[in-house]
């Protein structure tokens, strides 16, 4: 049988062991690694910025953003019309929150019979990824 002093003494240095293991984990998962604050990106203002930002997200190639050429809002005509003409390999198509514009992102070229069906009746420019 131990003595009662031991006991404690282990159970002290037990205790004193685990603080020392948290505070240690507590100082390596709070400080920051690269030595510099953590910077956040932006919130992006407009509808438009919006719309690029979440097709960029999505890591594709290409980026396409179609609009009316009197800068009006896209109306469900055409909004049905476009998808009609819009090759099924995109990856997304994002419509931005003033229904001004519809943004493409796919993996390919935009195939040029489609293009030229789009740019009879749209405003085409392709964003830089």
């Amino acid at each position: 049988m131990m003595p009662a002093f031991t006991k404690s003494r282990r159970a002290i240095t037990t205790r004193a062991l685990h603080f020392s293991l948290i505070l240690t984990l507590a100082c390596f998962a709070a400080c920051n690694r690269a030595g510099e604050a953590v910077k956040q990106q932006p919130t992006p203002a407009t509808p438009f910025e919006r719309g690029i930002a979440a097709a960029r997200k999505q890591l594709a190639k290409n980026i396409f953003a179609i609009s009316r050429p009197d800068g009006g809002e896209i109306t469900a005509e055409d909004r049905a019309w476009i998808k009609q003409q819009l090759p099924l390999e995109r990856v997304a198509t994002i419509i931005t929150d003033d229904n001004r514009y519809v943004i493409v992102s796919m993996h390919m070229e935009f195939p040029i019979d489609k293009l030229a069906a789009l740019q009879q009746r749209f405003t085409i420019a392709q964003v830089q990824t």
